[in-house]
């Protein structure tokens, strides 16, 4: 399990810039950061930064919101959780 772990952040990490444009990987990839290493910054930023490239996208804001939310950041957590269009 471990190497498992270690193997996966390190492939995401790296693959970065070839997937950074593909959703699911954004979002698999904020949440192994978020998850598993608590890199909650790092997370907000990798989906902030699709975000800016790709617009506005429900799913994104969703993940946003929940680690605005686990990090005790309410109020962002319930603006960001607005954004989302139904």
């Amino acid at each position: 399990f471990p190497y498992t772990t270690l193997f996966r952040s390190y492939f995401m990490k790296n693959s970065y810039s070839l997937f950074k444009d593909n959703k699911e990987y954004i979002i698999a990839y904020a949440q192994n950061l978020s998850g598993v290493y608590s890199m909650n910054k790092e997370a907000q930023n990798i989906l902030l930064d699709y975000i800016v490239i790709n617009g506005n996208d429900n799913d994104i804001y969703l993940q946003l919101s929940g680690i605005y939310l686990k990090i005790g950041e309410k109020k962002k957590a319930e603006d960001t959780y607005r954004l989302m269009s139904y």
